[in-house]
């Protein structure tokens, strides 16, 4: 039987929101366009950047910190 959720676990919730501005979202939108024409199926923005995320995060981490 399902339990109502805590106010404690509800703080410890992530949003599934971030703030992309208009220009890196137009960039986002045809690159996400390009890959669903060529593919012949929609990729979602989120899992375009999902796997952004899964598979050049730590390259990109290393990155901003030897040039921070």
């Amino acid at each position: 039987m399902p339990t109502k959720s805590t106010s404690q676990e509800k703080k410890n919730e992530y949003s599934n929101n971030i703030y992309v501005s208009a220009e890196p979202r137009k960039k986002l939108e045809e690159l996400i366009t390009e890959i669903g024409y060529k593919r012949g199926k929609v990729m979602a923005a989120s899992a375009f950047v999902r796997y952004l995320i899964e598979n050049y995060g730590d390259e990109a981490k290393k990155k901003i910190l030897n040039n921070g």
